[in-house]
């Protein structure tokens, strides 16, 4: 992990599907060190969550910006 992931200051949204097990390491990683993140996993997807399960990322993206207003 980059020594600048931690610099991150703003709001992060970090998404992995629940069956991309190459990457899943990696966000819980991104998420320990980017301080203000939302973790969210996926069900029912792998890598390309955008076209595995649209509607529960829409509703995830949707509910993220919710709250951060």
């Amino acid at each position: 992990m980059s020594k600048n992931t931690e610099k991150i200051s703003c709001r992060c949204l970090i998404l992995c599907g629940s069956e991309d097990k190459i990457n899943m390491k990696s966000v819980y990683s991104f998420h320990d060190h980017i301080k203000d993140s939302t973790l969210k996993i996926i069900p029912e997807s792998a890598h390309e969550v955008n076209t595995d399960n649209q509607r529960e990322l829409s509703s995830v993206i949707a509910e993220f910006w919710r709250n951060a207003l």
